[in-house]
Order: structure tokens, then C-alpha cells, then sequence
């Protein structure tokens, strides 16, 4: 065999080989981005089971201390019916959506319970060490969304990037969306109880 003809071959092989390499790295990269992203989701939806699980004990525990509006209890049971719906839908996006839902009747929830027209609420032990609960609910959740949405960043950069975007189109990756949060998430919440 030629010693040129060797070589060449010698060089081919390398080159594949470290192809394969590079290959092999950019889709173990995307895979170790995605499993992150799917995580980091799991441990939002464990602070949105929190807060629906939460959400019943703190209704029993004020309505007895409070007269709760026909509405806010019908926005707090179709937030909830819309979370469980939502679990077994399996679309992120409408789970963030029902999240949100549950969210913005928390807040509600929240807000009345902190004003000052109902001072036999601040009497009950047990609806502020609930409330307390629901609260620090609120701020993991915040916290899971954050760390949810760093993920998806660092994923999507990789989906879309020179030239993992080319590894990441051959075998199937593609863009997960953000956890932006729900409407007039912007707005300073009013308490109005007219």
C-alpha cells in the first residue's frame, strides 16, 4: 500500500471520527438543555399542585370568618377546575394559561384577605399561617418560573444556533415556549371591596 494512500485513509478516519465526536457532543448538549427545560417545568407544576391543593384549605378555614363575593369563589372554582383540566391535556401552554388562572384568583384571595375592612381575618391563627403559605407559594412559583424560562433560553439558543441548529433540525428538537405569565401581570393589583 502506497505510504500517501495510508496516510489519506489515516486522515479520513480521524475525521470522521471527530465528526462523530462533535456530533454526538452538540445532541448530548441539546438533550442535556432539554431535560433541563422538562425539570424545570415539573418543578413549576409542583408549586401550581401546591397552590391548588392549598387553595381549598384556606377557603374552609376564612369562610367562616368571611363573607366571600359570589364572584371571586366562582373565579377561584374555575381557576382550579381549569389547572386539573389542564394536567391531563398535557400542552404546556395550556397548563401555563390555567396557571395563571389559578394565579390571578390567588391574588384576589391575597387581597382581600389583607385589608383592613375584615380585622376578625387577622384574629384567626390558622387563615394567617395559611395565608403565609399561599404567599410563600406565590414566591416559588415566581422562582420556578424564573429558573423554568433561564432553561428554555439557554435550550432555544441552541435550537436556533450555528451549528447545533442543524443536529437539532435532523433529529427532532425544536422550540419550547417561555412562561411569560398571565394578563395584566404588568398592572399594580387595585383593592376596591365598594
Amino acid at each position: 500500500m502506497n505510504k500517501y494512500l495510508k496516510f489519506g485513509i489515516i486522515g479520513i478516519l480521524v475525521f470522521l471520527a471527530v465528526s462523530v465526536m462533535i456530533f454526538v457532543g452538540m445532541y448530548n448538549g441539546l438533550v442535556s438543555a432539554g431535560v433541563t427545560v422538562d425539570n424545570n417545568w415539573s418543578q413549576v407544576r409542583i408549586q401550581l399542585q401546591r397552590r391548588y391543593d392549598l387553595i381549598p384549605n384556606i377557603v374552609e378555614a376564612t369562610k367562616d370568618y368571611m363573607a366571600f363575593e359570589a364572584s371571586l369563589l366562582t373565579n377561584i372554582t374555575l381557576a382550579r377546575s381549569a389547572w386539573a383540566n389542564s394536567l391531563s391535556n398535557g400542552n404546556v401552554e395550556t397548563q401555563m394559561q390555567a396557571g395563571d388562572q389559578l394565579g390571578e384568583a390567588t391574588r384576589q384571595i391575597l387581597l382581600l384577605a389583607t385589608v383592613e375592612n375584615y380585622p376578625q381575618l387577622g384574629s384567626q391563627e390558622v387563615v394567617l399561617t395559611m395565608l403565609d403559605e399561599l404567599a410563600g407559594t406565590e414566591n416559588r412559583i415566581a422562582y420556578r418560573r424564573e429558573l423554568y424560562n433561564t432553561a428554555v433560553a439557554n435550550y432555544n439558543r441552541g435550537v436556533q444556533s450555528i451549528p447545533t441548529n442543524i443536529i437539532a433540525g435532523m433529529t427532532g428538537f425544536t422550540i419550547k415556549p417561555y412562561y411569560l405569565g398571565g394578563t395584566g401581570i404588568d398592572d399594580v393589583p387595585v383593592v376596591d371591596l365598594g
